[in-house]
């Protein structure tokens, strides 16, 4: 779709449309959406957007991931899912009250705003942040890869899976009791705290290790080479991941 279309191509639509689909289109822009009152999902992904239009009140869901976006408007009370990832972002505009899912990895961004109650998922991997702002209670999964992170904040016991890896953290604190699998490698982690009964996976190399925690009966698989610490003996190890002997035998 060209350019000089895309304007036909929205012309065209009814005004109750409630999905509009402009993906891979290698679009520069996008007309107005004020037409589109009930409009609910948008996909203008893998395009070369450098802005996005005002977005209408009835939006859930947006994605506007692998463009050129420097910044987003105005995001509406109504969206639940923002995946907004491979841009050129600093920044992320007032996040909505009921966002479930926020994907914002792989931008330039230095900070999040608050983040909602709601939120349940969010990866912002590879960007600059230096912190992160209170998790919200209800989070499930938070991956932080390669940041800048010095710290993490107080974990929301919700939490199932944590990815922090390639930071610069020296500790961790409490692990969430539901928690299945922790990535904290590539780190400055001199000890672990207690690790939770029902973990899983634990991938802890490349840090600076000296003894461990007591692993959980659950555990199964285990990173933790380049450390100052063996790895345990009831692990085998094979392609460098030590699997617990109950899974071997």
């Amino acid at each position: 779709m060209s350019e000089m279309n895309i304007e036909e191509y929205f012309d065209s639509l009814p005004d109750d449309t409630k999905m509009i689909n402009v993906s891979n289109k290698g679009l520069t822009y996008l007309p107005s959406l004020s037409k589109f009152k009930n409009l609910e999902e948008l996909c203008c992904n893998g395009n070369q957007l450098s802005s996005l239009p005002e977005l209408p009140n009835s939006l859930m869901r947006l994605y506007c991931y692998e463009n050129q976006l420097s910044s987003l408007p105005e995001l509406p009370n109504s969206l639940t899912s923002l995946s907004c990832h491979h841009n050129q972002l600093s920044s992320l505009p007032e996040l909505p009250p009921n966002l479930h899912m926020l994907q914002c990895y792989r931008n330039k961004l230095v900070s999040l705003p608050k983040l909602p109650d709601t939120l349940e998922h969010i990866d912002c991997s590879n960007n600059e942040l230096i912190e992160l702002p209170q998790l919200s209670k209800n989070l499930t999964g938070l991956y932080c890869v390669h940041n800048k992170l010095t710290l993490l904040p107080e974990l929301p016991n919700s939490i199932m899976e944590l990815s922090v890896a390639f930071n610069y953290i020296q500790s961790l604190p409490t692990l969430p009791e539901e928690l299945d699998s922790l990535w904290c490698q590539g780190n400055r982690i001199t000890s672990l705290p207690a690790l939770p009964k029902k973990l899983k996976g634990l991938y802890c190399c490349s840090n600076r290790l000296k003894e461990f925690p007591e692993f959980p009966e659950t555990l199964k698989f285990l990173t933790c080479m380049y450390n100052d610490v063996k790895c345990p003996e009831k692990f085998i190890i094979q392609n460098d991941i030590y699997y617990s002997k109950r899974l071997i035998d």
